[in-house]
């Protein structure tokens, strides 16, 4: 009975078309360094941090622990991202092939204060434009990238507050860019269907 289930379980592996991929990201969800509640820091620094964060008070980026200063919950964990007035968020990754590629994210505006629109780029080209005003709970966006080289790139969120501007602000949480999936070999494929026809002339030897 042992042997037959753990046959089939190894024909639904082997017969999945793909094993789907890692994310590409380090720190995806703002959750390092932690912070104590109540905690934030502009242009915050820390082993496996990932991210690269830039300036200062109005002019700045960093990490908040939630139902703090910054908002509310976060989206995923206990942290997020600001962007708060003309800033940057970035980090490298790099694809081992060449693939099709999208991130997703959470974003919504900071409770009380002007709605900062949110940028992402990518190799240093501007992709799209995401206005906060009016996002008073988490939303998701997503930016599809089209196929991307193999080799090393870069994603970045940047502020774009208006000209004129004062205090500014939009959050960021639970960023996903996950890998292309990777596919199983064709011969692994052959495999499933072959221990399947194994299982069954085995049932009938037993009858």
């Amino acid at each position: 009975m042992k042997t037959a289930w753990m046959c089939l379980v190894l024909v639904g592996l082997l017969s999945m078309p793909a094993l789907a991929g890692a994310g590409l990201l380090v720190n995806p969800s703002f959750e390092v360094p932690a912070f104590s509640p109540g905690g934030y820091a502009y242009d915050p620094t820390a082993p496996g941090i990932g991210w690269t964060f830039s300036g200062g008070p109005y002019n700045g980026s960093g990490e908040s622990y939630q139902n703090a200063a910054w908002g509310g919950p976060a989206e995923d964990g206990v942290q997020y991202a600001f962007l708060q007035g003309m800033c940057s968020i970035s980090q490298g990754f790099t694809l081992a092939s060449a693939s099709p590629l999208s991130v997703s994210f959470y974003m919504q505006m900071r409770p009380g204060f002007a709605a900062n629109p949110i940028a992402v780029y990518l190799d240093g080209s501007q992709i799209q434009l995401f206005p906060s005003a009016g996002l008073s709970s988490w939303t998701l966006e997503t930016v599809n990238f089209g196929t991307l080289s193999a080799g090393p790139h870069t994603l970045a969120f940047m502020g774009a507050p208006p000209p004129g501007y004062g205090d500014i602000d939009a959050l960021l949480d639970n960023v996903m860019l996950p890998a292309a999936p990777v596919p199983v070999p064709s011969a692994l494929l052959l495999l499933g269907p072959g221990l399947a026809g194994l299982l069954s002339v085995r049932r009938r030897f037993r009858k």
